[in-house]
């Protein structure tokens, strides 16, 4: 799980306060190749490690998870982010 969050949470960090859709989706895409970076890993811990060289070409079932949570997350934000525009009260503006 950690091989999908440590890249998303360094690539915020590098960000500093922008918290922009592109920011986040860059965080999630640093998740995703973290994830599917497990593939060539020996796991050494949680179930996969039952498996031992098995496991090898195939992502961590956790760190897909993580990687996968991350992204609806960044979508649920960025579509409640447009539902709160388009429901502004008449006569305010919003600015994008």
């Amino acid at each position: 799980m950690l091989d999908a969050l440590d890249p998303f949470v360094r690539s915020l960090k590098s960000s500093g306060a922008n918290a922009s859709r592109n920011v986040l989706l860059t965080a999630v895409e640093a998740a995703e190749r973290g994830a599917e970076a497990t593939a060539t890993m020996r796991p050494h811990l949680g179930r996969s490690s039952y498996l031992g060289d098995r496991a090898i070409g195939h992502p961590d079932p956790g760190a897909m998870a993580v990687a996968i949570w991350l992204r609806a997350i960044c979508q649920a934000r960025s579509s409640q982010a447009e539902v709160t525009i388009r429901q502004a009260p008449p006569g305010v503006k919003v600015s994008h």
